[in-house]
């Protein structure tokens, strides 16, 4: 029992109250992971038309189709795919991808330029981790368009609008930026890195603060006129991600800093109690803003490069403000999101709305994530994998090819060893710190691998003194831990109640049908593999949490 209760102390932190608590030992995929997938089912069921083309506007009485939210869905489906690897996410990024055509005419062309941005970006990053020629086909042909709108006696600036010549957004060109970049990595044609060079160079003089980051909305050139009154999460997001591209295609530390300098408006002025963008609470197309700022912020947050100060408070303001949308902006009935992340929403959500809450939990499952690259310097797009083991197939399974790792990220305190061949054999390194290369004898070697977590802060403490749980910590408990097959499970104070257990891997996945059991009686886990579990308990007064591990 003593055992017990180490492991209860360990892992039981907060169980009351569902892992409340950002920093808790669990971890940030296992916290949320499940939230991630709930959310990301809810987004589905609430929203997908009669049709299953598109997703509606609302979950109510509005079934209207918008081009770029559904574009952005594309790209948050991609982030459940990611997390979960499940086929059913694959499906339904198609279905969106062929219903953006169905629902715009036939066709992916659209009036809106910031519109094929968004989906170009979407469809490219799908085709890097499906391998599925259909989406980068659609992003080439969204390409040749979208330069259409390129004007070179701007700078190479994009025009918003195809009847609007003389408005250029930040919205039109800070994901022109990013989507040519990454094109450029794609398909080796230097034309598109310079086409992104020249509009990141017009965007940085005419629509960013030179003094703090900040990126203004618009300029117009009919009246001379730059809109500095708005400032916008998408602006920004997007500046620091077009930034962030260049630095990793070019190696050029001032698009590094520009990125930096503008995350750091972010967090230093729109950060507020913890929580990104309160001041941003509008729905309709404002509902996306702060979902985009995400993405792109938490790209920068996991740069290799950055110094680990940095990095680390990037990571807290993400982590901060996931917990503050999961413990206050969600409608835990049916799982809705409300564009103001710190008060609960009503019956009614729309569809943007639900996709930025998406994209932050999303986001904020993989802050506790190692990621490796194909590329020296982090290039290509990175494979998050949570603590763990993995053999060849696993690592395949999960898109890294063998010996095929060049960089890599590692969370703080966290340790990675390398071997050469499969099964954890041949010869072996051991890593502590991100590594931009990962050097002559072990570029493109890497067979398996082996990712360890530090000890939880209660693990650390709990080591540096042997205290007893206080009152009402041993409130669930779970016998043996570790177990083989069956799980005896006992909640205090719960005789006779009907008891709603729920079990996660380490990913955040519902990996065992939903359970109703009683105290004292055992579950049946024989069918699990082994490793580390989640193991969520519904009684008539809470939620209870605790760890638990198969061997």
């Amino acid at each position: 029992m003593k055992l017990l209760s180490t492991l209860l102390k360990r892992y039981c932190v907060l169980a009351v109250s569902l892992l409340l608590s950002w920093n808790t030992s669990l971890g940030q995929s296992a916290v949320y992971g499940p939230v991630a997938e709930s959310l990301q089912n809810s987004a589905h069921q609430l929203f997908i038309s009669a049709d299953g083309n598109y997703y509606k506007q609302n979950n109510t009485n509005n079934d209207n189709f918008n081009y770029w939210w559904n574009a952005h869905a594309v790209d948050a489906l991609a982030d459940g795919y990611l997390r979960t690897r499940a086929d059913v996410y694959k499906q339904r990024m198609k279905n969106i991808l062929r219903g953006i055509k169905i629902r715009n005419g036939n066709t992916y062309i659209n009036e809106y330029y910031d519109d094929m941005e968004w989906l170009a970006i979407s469809s490219l990053r799908s085709y890097e981790h499906t391998g599925d020629a259909e989406y980068l086909n659609v992003a080439n042909l969204l390409w040749t368009d979208i330069k259409t709108g390129i004007h070179p006696e701007r700078g190479g600036a994009i025009q918003w609008k195809k009847d609007s010549p003389g408005s250029f957004n930040a919205c039109a060109n800070g994901p022109a930026i990013i989507f040519a970049v990454r094109l450029y990595r794609t398909n080796g044609n230097a034309q598109d890195l310079q086409i992104a060079k020249n509009i990141y160079t017009w965007q940085k003089n005419v629509l960013v603060d030179p003094v703090n980051g900040a990126v203004w909305d618009s300029y117009n050139a009919n009246t001379n006129e730059t809109n500095k009154s708005w400032i916008f999460s998408y602006n920004v997001g997007t500046w620091i991600g077009g930034c962030l591209e260049l630095y990793k295609a070019t190696g050029d530390q001032s698009y590094l800093n520009d990125a930096v300098k503008t995350a750091d408006y972010a967090v230093n002025t729109r950060l507020a109690n913890g929580v990104f963008w309160t001041n941003e609470t509008g729905a309709g197309d404002g509902g996306l803003f702060k979902g985009i700022f995400v993405r792109y912020f938490a790209l920068l947050a996991r740069e290799g490069n950055l110094p680990a100060t940095t990095r680390e408070r990037y990571v807290n303001a993400l982590a901060s403000s996931a917990a503050g949308l999961k413990n206050q902006g969600i409608n835990t009935t049916n799982m809705l999101v409300n564009p103001n992340w710190t008060t609960r929403p009503g019956t009614t959500t729309d569809h943007s709305t639900q996709q930025s809450g998406v994209m932050l939990m999303e986001a904020a499952a993989t802050l506790d994530q190692s990621f490796f690259y194909k590329d020296v310097n982090y290039g290509r797009a990175g494979i998050g994998l949570v603590a763990g083991s993995y053999r060849l197939s696993d690592l395949m399974a999960r898109g890294i090819a063998n010996d095929d790792i060049s960089s890599f990220t590692l969370p703080a305190g966290y340790t990675v060893t390398f071997y050469e061949h499969d099964n954890f054999t041949g010869a072996n390194t051991v890593r502590n710190s991100s590594s931009m290369w990962i050097g002559t004898d072990w570029n493109d070697r890497v067979s398996s691998l082996i990712i360890t977590a530090p000890p939880p802060a209660a693990a650390r403490v709990q080591a540096k003194v042997d205290q007893q749980p206080a009152a009402g910590d041993n409130k669930l408990q779970v016998f043996p831990n570790p177990f083989k097959d069956q799980l005896g499970i006992s909640v205090a104070d719960s005789k006779g109640q009907q008891l709603e257990v729920h079990v996660y891997d380490a990913n955040g996945r519902n990996v065992l049908p939903l359970k109703h059991i009683h105290s004292g009686q055992q579950l049946d886990l024989s069918l699990l593999p082994p490793g580390v579990y989640i193991l969520t308990v519904k009684t008539g007064k809470g939620v209870l949490t605790t760890k638990v591990l198969k061997h």
